[in-house]
């Protein structure tokens, strides 16, 4: 399977966000522009939007430009760096960093929680980072395509990538 990043995958996971804006504007309407409606809603959007635009950005960044082919116990990355091969004996793990909402299909309570990513660590130190970005899919992709190797998962809403020392830590990951 072809992941990458794509306009549809981005637009998907942000549905979330372009749905609340719609509802905002629309109160703005029917409250009839009124001061106080904007200082409430105000302070919702720096609540549940400015998160979910950061993680946005964030994710553009890491894949942007890579393109995977998942295999049976192969993942293929091709970017401006060359080609990179990781096969399933040289994985160590895989940590899918995926809110619960999204873990269960269900339906996200804020605009950040359908942003995960899955991190695949190798037994060498490398490591590769795929977001939801590359397929609304990607953690059951990875799974299926690679059932042998040990799979660890966190839940949490704010699934951040940082880098520190040239090795990516979600925060939130307990």
């Amino acid at each position: 399977m072809i992941l990458e990043n794509k306009f549809i995958h981005r637009f998907d996971t942000a549905i979330h966000l372009n749905i609340f804006s719609v509802l905002i504007v629309g109160g703005a309407v029917y409250f009839n522009f009124d001061p106080i409606y904007f200082i409430v809603f105000f302070l919702i959007v720096l609540i549940n939007h400015v998160p979910a635009i950061y993680l946005h950005l964030q994710y553009m960044r890491v894949n942007r430009g890579d393109v995977f082919e998942v295999r049976k116990s192969i993942i293929i990355r091709r970017s401006g760096h060359g080609i990179e091969k990781v096969t399933e004996n040289e994985i160590d793990k895989i940590v899918i960093y995926k809110a619960a909402s999204a873990e269960r299909n269900g339906w996200p309570i804020t605009s950040m929680e359908p942003y995960y990513f899955v991190q695949i660590l190798t037994k060498t130190g490398r490591e590769l980072i795929l977001t939801c970005f590359l397929s609304r899919d990607v953690s059951e992709v990875i799974t299926e395509n690679f059932s042998t190797v040990p799979t660890e998962r966190y839940r949490w809403g704010f699934c951040s990538i940082h880098r520190r020392k040239d090795k990516p830590v979600a925060i939130g990951s307990v």
